[in-house]
């Protein structure tokens, strides 16, 4: 019985080796990321700034539909991916402060 369980296992190994890390990495269920997507993907302690150039915080937490958490005035709020951009190498959100307030 031993023999059996080895041998399933080096198989199951050797199969697992033969799929490049990538495809394993990539669900089946999501499309590969775009470069765009990847440079405006937030990252944690980065600050996110509102169209007009007002600081609205730091990211406290990414998500992986590239959306962020950001505290502000006590209160988390979640900024969509799709309000998200660089400008000048700094991350910026179309949103303004107070629309960004309204979300929770």
């Amino acid at each position: 019985m031993s023999r059996k369980l080895f041998i399933c296992s080096i198989i199951s190994l050797a199969l697992t080796a033969t799929v490049p890390f990538s495809a394993r990495a990539q669900s089946a269920d999501q499309p590969p990321v775009a470069a765009t997507e990847m440079a405006t993907a937030p990252s944690e302690g980065e600050i996110i700034s509102t169209a007009d150039g007002q600081r609205l915080g730091r990211v406290y937490k990414t998500f992986a539909d590239g959306a962020a958490a950001v505290i502000v005035r006590h209160k988390v709020v979640v900024i969509p991916a799709d309000t998200l951009s660089r400008a000048e190498g700094k991350l910026t959100t179309s949103l303004s402060y107070r629309d960004a307030l309204k979300r929770d």
